[in-house]
C-alpha cells in the first residue's frame, strides 16, 4: 500500500521497534526533500487510514480495498488543503468562507486576461450506479492562449509536476502534456469548487443522464443560470 500510493515508500527497510523510531526513520528519509512537510502530512493521513481499516478487519470483519484506501488518504489530503486556503486573502478581493468578493460583488468564476480561452473542467461518479461523467465550459473565443482550470488541487500539482505522480494516472497525465504541447501555450490552474460550478453540474448531468451533450448558443437552464450568477448577470430564465 505505501509503495502503490505516491509517496512509492520501502515500508520494510523503515520498520522501527516501534512508532517513535518508525517515525524518526520516516523523517530522516524526506529530510532533505523540499516537500518534507507535503510528504510526511500525506504519510500521517495515510497511517490513520490503515489504522482505521486494520480497526474494521479485526472488529468488523470487513477487507479493506488498498486502492480505496489510498484513494480515500489523498482526497483528504485535498479536503484538509482546502479548509487550511478558504480564510487566505486572495490578490483583488478578499475570501471569506470559500466566497471571494470584489468591489463589493461576489465573485466566483474570474474572467481570463485579453486572448486567453479559460476552461473550466471537472469529473463525476456515482457509486450507485458505477457511471461516471465528464463536462468542461469553454467561456473566452478567438484566444491565443489557453488556461485550464479543475477543483482537484492534488490533479493540478501532479500535471504541474509539483508532486509525485500516482502511477495509475501516469499514461493520462502524460497525454495531458501531450495534447498541451501541441496548442502552444497551455497553463493548468486549481480553482475552489464555487468557482468551478459550471462544469461541475455539465459532469453531474452526464453522470446522471449517460450519453454526450453539447451547448453552444443555448444552453439549458440550469446551465445558463450558473453562467450568468458567474459573471454576475442578473438575467435568469
Amino acid at each position: 500500500m505505501w509503495y502503490g500510493c505516491s509517496l512509492q515508500l520501502d515500508i520494510v527497510a523503515l520498520k522501527g521497534r516501534d512508532f517513535r523510531e518508525y517515525w524518526g526513520r520516516l523523517c530522516d528519509r524526506f529530510r532533505d526533500n523540499e516537500r518534507q512537510d507535503e510528504l510526511l502530512l500525506e504519510s500521517v493521513f495515510l497511517m490513520w487510514r490503515i489504522w482505521k481499516c486494520r480497526y474494521d478487519m479485526i472488529f468488523k470483519r470487513v477487507p479493506a480495498n488498498p486502492i480505496e484506501v489510498i484513494n480515500i488518504a489523498r482526497q483528504q489530503v485535498v479536503e484538509f488543503h482546502a479548509c487550511h486556503d478558504m480564510n487566505k486573502v486572495v490578490t483583488g478581493g478578499v475570501a471569506s468562507g470559500g466566497n471571494t468578493s470584489f468591489a463589493g460583488q461576489q465573485v466566483r468564476w474570474k474572467r481570463p486576461i485579453f486572448e486567453v480561452l479559460k476552461i473550466n473542467c471537472d469529473g463525476s461518479w456515482c457509486g450507485k450506479t458505477c457511471k461516471d461523467g465528464y463536462g468542461w465550459a469553454c467561456l473566452e473565443l478567438g484566444c491565443t492562449e489557453v488556461e485550464v482550470e479543475l477543483d482537484s488541487q492534488l490533479i493540478i500539482r501532479m500535471v504541474n509536476e509539483e508532486y509525485v505522480i500516482d502511477a495509475t494516472l501516469e499514461c493520462f497525465l502524460h497525454d495531458i502534456r501531450f495534447l498541451a504541447s501541441q496548442l502552444g501555450t497551455v497553463t493548468f490552474a486549481f480553482v475552489e469548487r464555487h468557482g468551478n460550478t459550471a462544469a461541475h453540474v455539465v459532469a453531474s448531468y452526464v453522470t446522471s443522464r449517460g450519453g454526450a451533450f453539447r451547448w453552444d448558443a443555448i444552453d439549458p437552464e440550469f446551465l445558463f443560470n450558473i453562467l450568468a450568477e458567474d459573471v454576475n448577470i442578473t438575467i435568469r430564465i
